[in-house]
Formats: C-alpha cells, structure tokens, sequence
C-alpha cells in the first residue's frame, strides 16, 4: 500500500534523512552570516563614521525587499536543486571576495564591500525562499510545523554562536579572516543543497489555479487569511525591531547597567527565542495556530510595555527571556501558516513577499525607533510599541474567519505532475509527493 509523504513512520524528524542534512547545513549558514555582520560592523565602526554604518545595513537588507519578486520567481520556476546550488555558489564567491578584497579604509574599497554585500544578500533572497518552499516537501504538511520551529531554534543556535564567536575571530585574526568561515559555510550549504533528495520541480498550473496578473503579494492579497496576517507579522517587525534602537540606552542611561549586562540581555532574548521555536512548531492546527500567534504577540506587548516601566535591572533578564519565546512563537507560527496556506506552486513566491516585507519592516524599524526615541526616550519608545503590538493581537484572531476559504481564494483542483516528479496528489489543498527513499 502506498503512503503518502506525511504520514511518518517514526515520531523523530531526525528519521528524516534530508533534514538531517539541510537543517544543520542552515544552521551554520546563520552561524557564518551572523559572524560576517558582527565582523563586518567592527570593521567599518573603526572609522567613526555612522553613515557608513547605516550604508552597510542598508547593503544587507536592501536586496532581500528589491529583489522579492525575481527570488519567488525563480525559486517557483526552477528545479529546487540548480537554485540552491547556483545562489549558494554565488553567495559562496561574493563572500570570497570579501575575504579577498580591498580594505574598508579607503572610499573605493568600502564601495566595493557594499556591492559584494549587496551581491551576498542577493543570493540569501533566492535561497531563503527556495528553501522554505523545499521543507514540505522533505517532510510533508503534518511535520512541518514541528520541522520549522526545529529549522528556527537551530538558526537561532547558530546565530547566538556566531554573534559570540564574530568578535573573537575580529580581534585574533582580522576581519579578512573572520570572513573565510563564512565562506566556508556557504559551500557546506552548497553540498547540502546537492546532497537532499527532495527536489522542487517547475510546475505549470491547471487554469483554474492561476490568480490574475501579479506575483506573491497578489497571492497573500487573496489569500484570506494571508491578507490579516502580513500586515500583522509587518508591525511585530516593526515595534519588535524599533525597540532595539533605544535599548542600548535603557540599559546604560537609565538603569545604569553595563554592556556585560545589555549583553546577557542580549543572550536571554535569543535563549528565549530559541524555546519559543519549538514550543511553535507544537501546535497542531491552523485554527490554534491563529489564536497562539495572537497571545504571543499579546505577550509581547505587554512584555515590550513593562520593560519601559522597570525599575530594577535584573527585571530586564526575565523579561528579555519572556519575549524572546514569544517572538520566536509567532516567526514558527506565521512561517507555518504561510507555507499551509499557499499551494505548492506559489510557495517560492509567498515566502519571497514574506521575507522582502520582514526585511522591509526593519528598516523602516530603524528609523521609527530612533524618532520615537528623540521625541519620547527610551521609556516612551518602549510603552508606545508596546502598545502597538497589543492593538494588533486580535486582528490575527479575525484571521480565523479565512480558514474555510481556499488558500489563495483559489478553488481546489488537479494539478499536472511535473516530469521526473514523484506521483503528486492534492491533499489538503497543499501538493504531496509520494516518498522516494524519505528514511534513511
């Protein structure tokens, strides 16, 4: 008797012989990407000089917004593994020629570092959304959302390693050398993209599931649940991200600790963010999906309000622990969310628009957080987000009303396989592929 991909034979993910290999492999690609941002920082801060600063993460999140219509694209049109491979080769070379390339002293060497950012930040805009469209398929629309909130809690593993580990390399071999680990992990990445089984293949849609003109914000404009929860996931973004402008100053300025103590703040966010993942990847259904999102984003709020409110600062660790998990609850919940709700074909496309928008929110974050922390201070800014992040809990709530509808208000239907595929069946309005080899 057939079994379909998602039924599986064992309660552990780490069965999964492909996730095996690409949850890992992601895992320190983060680490490497966290450790070239650190060190790239330092070594542009040197020159005293905060518009360069500003330039350079610019150059990191500019590409991933400009390009999220050609990545989706791209990720949807083309075989899964020519995608991973050739934007992980090219992010490999951009990050070689930083290793490589001229010093940020002088103008024309900072140039060109942010145009071999800029370069590196392209091909993530590809890859990131090619990836999620691929975790699926690897384990089917049952583990997913345990799969996600296992990819998150890994990357945030990494990310915690290489914020740490970016500094040390900085100051025992330079940045030029901190960078080759970077490069090194992207051709892990690479081998990885090579290696899963699980492929993503062009898929022509019958008629009756092509929207009209538009690309992945056509998609989420339909989509009724989509169409809530974007602008939702844009102002978590947005109040989350703004508050980490003036935190520093909240901090040192006003409950007079050190950088050791922003720094173990620092660390209770992220372990907090970490747990949050997995609890994320608990929930079962997409109506408890909704409404943990909705309290997470609650407790964020709240928690976001009352730390502009603290009078102590050891309130700051507990606090930093309570939103980490709750930010790390809603980003596994929306992922999951996306990827049900979005039929196979559009996947690559959906998370592009999904990505752009995140990347796009925190820019603009930047700049919200330090007008606000002009105007109000550092308390101020803290109690206003706050706020807002508490205004918009319940519009995810609303979102439920969209879960009868089809994804995308696109009527279910037969879709044609692609060529070398396995047999596909529509299930749950999302595709399955019969498994080939799934365990090993």
């Amino acid at each position: 008797m057939k079994q379909t991909l998602h039924e599986s034979t064992s309660p552990s993910l780490w069965a999964v012989r492909d996730l095996r290999i690409a949850l890992p492999a992601r895992a320190l690609s983060v680490m490497g990407d966290t450790i070239t941002v650190a060190v790239l920082a330092l070594a542009v801060s040197e020159s005293g000089d905060a518009s360069r600063l500003t330039a350079l993460f610019m150059a990191f999140g500019a590409p991933i917004l400009l390009l999220a219509g050609v990545a989706g694209r791209l990720a949807d049109r083309y075989d899964s593994r020519r995608v991973l491979v050739a934007g992980g080769l090219l992010q490999a070379a951009a990050s070689l020629g930083l290793v490589v390339g001229p010093d940020l002293g002088s103008t024309s060497g900072f140039a060109v570092t942010l145009a071999l950012v800029a370069v590196l930040q392209a091909g993530q805009a590809v890859t990131g959304p090619a990836w999620s469209a691929l975790v699926p398929r690897i384990v089917g629309d049952e583990l997913v959302g345990r799969a996600i909130g296992l990819q998150m809690a890994l990357s945030g593993v990494g990310g915690l390693i290489g914020m740490a580990v970016g500094g040390l390399l900085f100051d025992a071999v330079g940045y030029h050398g901190a960078l080759l680990v970077d490069t090194a992990t992207f051709v892990v990445l690479v081998a990885a993209g090579w290696a899963v089984r699980a492929r993503r293949m062009p898929l022509s849609p019958a008629p009756h599931q092509t929207p009209s003109a538009g690309g992945g914000l056509a998609y989420v404009r339909r989509d009724a649940v989509l169409r809530l929860l974007l602008p939702a996931l844009l102002v978590v973004v947005l109040a989350g991200e703004g508050v980490n402008v003036v935190e520093p100053l909240l901090v040192t300025h006003v409950l007079g600790g050190s950088g050791t103590a922003f720094g173990w703040a620092g660390a209770a966010f992220a372990a907090g963010t970490i747990a949050g993942s997995l609890l994320g990847g608990r929930f079962d259904a997409d109506a408890r999906r909704l409404t943990g999102a909705s309290v997470a984003i609650l407790v964020m709020g709240l928690g976001v309000a009352a730390t502009g409110r603290i009078g102590s600062l050891w309130m700051l660790f507990p606090l930093g622990a309570l939103l980490g998990c709750a930010n790390g609850v809603v980003n596994a919940l929306v992922s999951v969310l996306a990827l049900g709700r979005t039929l196979e074909s559009w996947r690559g496309r959906v998370m592009a628009v999904l990505n752009g928008a995140a990347r796009g929110a925190s820019i603009l974050a930047l700049a919200l957080g330090g007008a606000l922390g002009t105007q109000l201070g550092p308390r101020g800014t803290f109690i206003t987000l706050g706020l807002l992040l508490l205004a918009v809990a319940p519009a995810v709530l609303v979102a439920r009303r969209g879960l009868a509808s089809a994804p995308g208000g696109i009527p279910e239907g037969p879709v044609p396989s692609p060529a070398g595929a396995g047999e596909l069946h529509v299930a749950g309005g999302a595709l399955v592929e019969e498994p080939q080899g799934r365990l090993a």
